[in-house]
């Protein structure tokens, strides 16, 4: 399935990566979790852009989730949005380099 990058939640280490690495980001359309997460950095960003410059993104794995928008609200906004299970590095690549979609498995 696609999805687009901005439907998928990201968390502070996320944020704190991208900042230190893109200072004039804005990531102002995501949707930012503030919740419990281990770390300040995704410490093998350097290592992963390399490595994506030369191959393909692989999916990613999310899982669904469902937010209660007021039924009168609901056609401007999008209700699914999406969790990251497994693809913080790939996600952070796409945010970097302005990929809007990204290829996931639902789980």
């Amino acid at each position: 399935m696609i999805v687009k990058v901005e439907d998928i939640i990201i968390d502070n280490v996320m944020v704190n990566t991208l900042t230190y690495l893109k200072p004039c980001i804005n990531l102002s359309k995501y949707k930012i979790e503030r919740g419990d997460v281990v770390g300040n950095k995704l410490n093998r960003m350097k290592n992963i852009e390399n490595y994506f410059e030369r191959v393909f993104i692989s999916p990613i794995k999310l899982e669904a989730l469902r937010l209660y928008i007021p039924p009168q609200k609901r056609f401007a906004q999008n209700q699914m949005f999406y969790k990251i299970i497994d693809g913080r590095h790939r996600i952070c690549y796409c945010i970097l380099n302005n990929i809007e979609e990204i290829e996931a498995t639902i789980i």
